[in-house]
């Protein structure tokens, strides 16, 4: 069976690597990665697809590094990628989208929650933005000049009246659906009186056909670069007027939004 192939392959990595465990962090945590990513591979439920692409990412930030030791690493991180891929794919709903962003407008320093990852947010406003993101993993992939702090959105620690705006760009859509008040509340403390709260996301229905998967595709234009990138999660409604319900108990009113597809976008101002 292919599974059994590819655990094969894992098993030779990870010996491999091992010889070269004294040689920093990127060898252990990879190691301990693939031991992860094997333990999906003998168990690949649809919770377990979803954990995959978490540890592929662990170990391909320090991929320089790990093929210099073991060169097939990058070969065997491809074909797990592929089969991972073709079965999420079988079990997922899928809509795409475009976007053309510019840096936002605003004096003082803007909040990004769930900043980590592509970091759209403090590629365009650089180091005015502090992005937050409850993985360490995440923030250290993002290739911007933005300052980087672990930090739980809804337990934000910042002094009150902190922010001129705050950001969640497609963030919400891995939030469980019970705490987005909180998130609401808490951005809404953290910003100045007026303050901005920009929230860029997508409806997810409740249930499509026997797809417990959901995934928007989006092609990002930023200023001199394009972005191509996909949020996926297990299937849970989400959608624009439960936002806007969210926004009208705590404490925003809506200054502008738009809808293009199942994207949306909503600009609510602290009141």
């Amino acid at each position: 069976m292919e599974t059994e192939r590819l655990r094969d392959r894992i098993t030779g990595t990870i010996s491999s690597l091992e010889k070269y465990s004294s040689h920093g962090s990127a060898v252990i945590d990879a190691v301990e990665s693939l031991h992860r990513l094997d333990e999906i591979l003998a168990d690949p439920t649809d919770e377990n697809l979803i954990k995959i692409h978490r540890y592929m990412r662990g170990i391909s930030a320090g991929v320089d590094q790990l093929k210099e030791y073991v060169p097939s690493i990058v070969e065997v991180l491809y074909e797990i990628g592929q089969w991972a891929e073709e079965r999420f794919m079988e079990r997922t709903h899928t809509v795409s989208g475009r976007l053309e962003m510019a840096p936002l407008e605003a004096e003082g320093f803007i909040l990004d929650i769930g900043g980590g990852g592509e970091g759209i947010i403090g590629r365009l406003n650089g180091r005015q933005v502090v992005s937050i993101d409850l993985s360490v993993g995440e923030l250290e992939e993002t290739d911007n000049e933005s300052l980087k702090i672990v930090m739980d959105a809804t337990d934000l620690k910042f002094t009150p009246s902190q922010f001129d705006a705050a950001t969640s760009f497609f963030t919400l859509l891995y939030v469980d659906r019970e705490k987005h008040e909180k998130v609401f509340r808490e951005a809404h403390k953290v910003l100045k009186e007026k303050g901005r709260f920009l929230i860029w996301d997508v409806e997810v229905p409740e249930k499509v056909e026997e797809k417990p998967f959901f995934l928007v595709r989006l092609e990002i234009s930023l200023p001199g670069e394009k972005v191509n990138t996909g949020y996926g999660v297990r299937l849970a409604r989400q959608d624009l007027d439960s936002f806007r319900e969210m926004a009208a108990m705590t404490g925003f009113e809506v200054a502008d939004e738009w809808r293009d597809g199942e994207m949306f976008y909503l600009e609510l101002m602290k009141t």
